[in-house]
């Protein structure tokens, strides 16, 4: 299924948390709830806005899971500097029902590194990838 841009407003969720530095997922689903009561069309979910370097990846998958709901969401939770550790994580991603999956695409070479390696690394992550997962790129 390719998803079609609805237009509106596209939030980037923020990770709630608890006093105990755990995930808050009634303050998520909260937050997701409150998003959509006041006319989001879609949700951007694992996102850098949501804390992504410094959650676990079952964390990432956890605010994604979370954050599905009535509307479209694209979630990103790329954090991995190999194609192996990228296609898990995209993949994981669109297996926790995000409509999108968005690449970092800083992630895909080094600094210093010419666009020949970012090129190949891109090529390799995006042929391992189901090709029915929407995809998107920012950064």
């Amino acid at each position: 299924m390719k998803l079609k841009y609805p237009g509106g407003v596209w939030p980037v969720m923020l990770t709630p948390f608890t006093r105990a530095g755990e995930v808050d997922t009634e303050g998520l689903t909260a937050l997701v709830d409150w998003y959509i009561d006041m006319g989001a069309k879609g949700l951007f979910a694992a996102c850098q806005s949501s804390e992504i370097y410094y959650l676990t990846p079952e964390e990432r998958r956890l605010i994604t899971r979370t954050t599905v709901k009535a509307v479209p969401v694209i979630a990103s939770g790329h954090t991995s500097d190999t194609v192996s550790g990228s296609v898990r994580e995209l993949s994981a991603m669109a297996e926790e029902g995000a409509d999108a999956v968005i690449v970092i695409s800083n992630h895909f070479c080094r600094s210093g590194e010419g666009d020949e390696i970012w090129l190949e690394n891109c090529e390799k992550v995006l042929s391992q990838l189901d090709p029915a997962i929407d995809m998107g790129i920012y950064e």
